[in-house]
Order: C-alpha cells, then structure tokens, then sequence
C-alpha cells in the first residue's frame, strides 16, 4: 500500500531541509486507484489504543533525482486502532518515528539513534478508502545522509495524542541494502 505521501516521498519532491518531508508520490493502490468516498469522520484521540504497521518486503525509496539507486529513506502503512472498533482510524495528533543504527558487536553491540521525525497527522497521506484493517496513514520517510547502507537498523514508530499520551508500534527490525553504486 501506498499513497500520496507526505513524510517523506519519492522523485516527485524532495523533502524540505528542516523535516525530512515532503508532499507527493504516485503509486498504485488504495490511496489513489478509485475516486475517494467521502472522509470518514474523525475519532477521539483518547480512543488510540494501538499502532499497527506494515512495511512492504522492499520498504526503501530512494529519493535521488539523478538515479542513484541507493536506499535514502522507506516507506511503512500505519493503522492507528480504536478501542471502539479495532480498526485503524483517523483522529488528531502526530506522529513520532525514530530510526536507530546497530553498531558493534556481541556484547558491545549498541544501538544509536540516527533519525527523528515528527508530524502532524493531517500532514500525512491518507487512504482514500477503507481496507479490511480500517482507514491507513502512508508516510515516507527520508533520512538524508545517516549511515546506515549494508546496516541493521530498528524502528520505532508512536502515536502522540494532543494530551500527551503515548501509544507505540512494535519496534520493527530491518537491514537496510548495502551501496549499489561507487
């Protein structure tokens, strides 16, 4: 799934220098195939009770405007569970993500955080109908010059509500591609 994407995206613009965010990708699927149905209501953020996330098996967008192929940021659905329904649903607050690099190894392994992006979710794609899993948010996210190619990273993804309350995803492990290019 896919969309068109805001915290981060592909080709079309690149991110601004001060979030790591930008406007628009086209991809195919729920978020741009059929004519939207009209926006489905907004839930109370007290109601966030879990952040559900689905990284496709190829997650990494590169975001090169001259080619390169390497990996510059990846792309992950989010669901955002109300109590009332288990579905994902659409209600205010951000969006916070952190992204650490591994280093070392054994028991010297360590891990660094490298990456920290947070956004308002009105700013965030949305899908433009309703999956078996409720309504989606599709950010992409750019992490500009971190090194992390050929390296393990964890992400880790939470809910802010406008209260404060936090709800976090599963910590997602993921190895990022090694440079294809000199």
């Amino acid at each position: 799934m896919a969309a068109t994407l805001v915290l981060l995206t592909c080709a079309c613009q690149p991110p601004t220098a001060t979030t790591g965010v930008a406007t628009t990708q086209q991809s195919p699927s729920i978020f741009q195939s059929k004519p939207a149905a009209a926006e489905p209501p907004k839930s109370d953020p007290t109601e966030i009770v879990r952040v559900i996330c689905h990284y496709s098996p190829w997650p990494w967008l590169s975001f090169d405007v001259e080619g390169n192929p390497d990996p510059e940021g990846f792309g992950v659905v989010v669901y955002l569970a109300s109590s009332q329904t288990g579905k994902g649903v659409f209600t205010e607050g951000q969006l916070h993500v952190e992204m650490y690099r591994w280093q070392g190894a054994g028991k010297d392994r360590a891990r660094e955080r490298v990456c920290d992006w947070t956004q308002p979710l009105e700013k965030l794609p949305r899908a433009k109908r309703e999956t078996v899993q409720g309504w989606a948010y599709a950010p992409q996210f750019y992490w500009g010059d971190a090194d992390v190619l050929g390296r393990d990273i964890d992400v880790v993804i939470s809910y802010l509500s406008p209260s404060g309350r936090v709800v976090r995803a599963v910590t997602k492990p993921l190895r990022v591609p090694a440079r294809r290019t000199t």
